[in-house]
């Protein structure tokens, strides 16, 4: 059945055996038996993608990189076609769209298009964050919206501009001047500090 194959894609994704992925959706209501289960794990609403962290990533099973890729089989959504747009701000329908051709073709990370690294980029992807130092000769180029999130758009720019240009470690953005970052560089949510990618923690306002 469709459901069959979806999970047995996902799980394959996640690096989590079948049966156990099937026993964690069975706790979040989709048991895989009743004909509502193909439309939960379709909406978001349904099925957040915070729920599916929280069992899958906070657990220790997987990583969120992981989850990500594995999610556009899940929700059905690896064949070629519109991804329904979610409106509670998550960004999931958005990244789905855009990695669902990367999932099937499992392009060479340094194959990637900027934007797309930027996309599924955080302190799990650590090739992603290799890609991205080469490409801006390791000059500041990454900003974080305020949840700790990549900003993609506004870090495209930089990113572009690093690759011909030195860039600095300010950048304004809505009036605001905000820290940038190089690639490997991460804000913690807690309390304000940053990981360096291949060095030591240090203070994100020095």
């Amino acid at each position: 059945t469709e459901f069959n194959e979806r999970i047995k894609a996902f799980a394959t994704s996640v690096g989590v055996g079948e049966a156990k992925v099937r026993e964690l959706l069975e706790g979040l209501g989709v048991d895989g038996e009743s004909d509502q289960s193909l439309t939960i794990i379709d909406n978001e609403e349904f099925l957040p993608m915070g729920d599916l962290r929280v069992v899958f990533v906070d657990s220790g099973l997987t990583k969120i990189a992981r989850l990500r890729v594995g999610m556009p089989h899940l929700r059905g959504a690896t064949h070629i076609g519109a991804v329904a747009s979610t409106t509670n701000g998550n960004g999931l329908s958005e990244i789905a769209g855009s990695i669902k051709e990367m999932v099937a073709s499992a392009r060479p990370k340094a194959d990637w298009t900027d934007e797309e690294l930027l996309k599924i980029y955080d302190q799990d992807t650590t090739e992603v964050a290799e890609v991205l130092r080469k490409r801006s000769h390791g000059r500041p180029s990454i900003v974080f919206s305020k949840d700790a999130s990549v900003n993609v758009q506004v870090s495209l720019g930089l990113l572009r501009t690093a690759k011909r240009q030195p860039t600095t470690d300010k950048f304004v953005v809505d009036g605001k001047s905000v820290r940038v970052y190089r690639a490997g560089e991460f804000i913690a949510k807690p309390l304000g500090w940053y990981r360096s990618y291949g060095s030591r923690s240090c203070s994100s306002t020095r």
